[in-house]
């Protein structure tokens, strides 16, 4: 997914497998064997970087594919996670253009930036 402003500004995610592999173990409700390595590349301003970290599980990244296909008739509430490394929301619909607010934090978050601070 590649989210781009006018500026030249993105965010580019993918998901680059699970975080466990295949485990067989049930005892955790399945959480372990749904946690995906979330891979990004990112361009704000002038600091560009990379991250992989898993972020989201296989629940959460069904639920953010809903959030952004309300986006093209609404403006939603905003979505968060679990883990907190990736935020989005939705400022702004006008039809034809949505504009996407993403919060990169922790791992994810800009080298410039306290390992507690966002983007």
């Amino acid at each position: 997914m590649l989210l781009s402003s006018p500026t030249g500004d993105f965010v580019e995610l993918s998901v680059d497998g699970y975080q466990f592999g295949h485990s067989s173990s049930a005892s955790t409700g399945g959480w372990d064997e749904n946690w995906l390595q979330i891979s990004g590349r990112v361009r704000w301003g002038a600091e560009s970087w990379v991250f992989r970290d898993p972020c989201l599980t296989t629940w959460e990244a069904q639920e953010l594919l809903g959030w952004f296909r309300r986006t093209v008739e609404s403006t939603p509430e905003g979505i968060d996670f679990t883990e907190p490394n990736l935020a989005f929301d939705a400022n702004s619909n006008d039809g034809f253009v949505a504009t996407i607010v993403v919060t990169l934090r922790g791992e994810a978050a800009a080298p410039s930036c306290a390992t507690d601070g966002g983007l």
